[in-house]
């Protein structure tokens, strides 16, 4: 009798279990883990405000140049608005994306007008 329930299982795709079954619950649980560490990961406003003063920033030195370009930047980020996206955040400027943040990282838009850091 034993022989017979053993055959039953071969002949229903392994011992006891569904392999595809199996390999989507993997996968469900791989892709749960994405989104916890995005969500988890995901920068803030004050990651965004430190990520363009270190962007901006020039060679140190106090110059009139350099105030400029930090008011033009305080001005720009008074300008933008952000969007919490669940697992990853928006910035926009005048209904158009300037950056996006994912996994702790900003990535710059294409259509991104920033005001830069001049080399002096």
């Amino acid at each position: 009798m034993s022989h017979g329930i053993a055959r039953a299982f071969v002949a229903l795709g392994g011992y006891g279990y569904n392999s595809i079954v199996i390999k989507s619950i993997l996968i469900l649980v791989l892709l749960l883990a994405l989104a916890a560490g995005a969500f988890m990961t995901r920068p803030s406003q004050a990651d965004f405000q430190n990520y363009m003063h270190q962007q901006n920033s020039g060679n140190g030195q106090l110059s009139l140049k350099g105030l400029w370009n930090d008011y033009e930047l305080e001005n720009y980020l008074k300008s933008v608005t952000f969007h919490d996206r669940v697992l990853w955040v928006t910035v926009e400027k005048d209904g158009q994306r300037q950056y996006t943040g994912a996994f702790g990282h900003w990535f710059k838009s294409s259509s991104a007008a920033v005001p830069a850091a001049k080399p002096s």
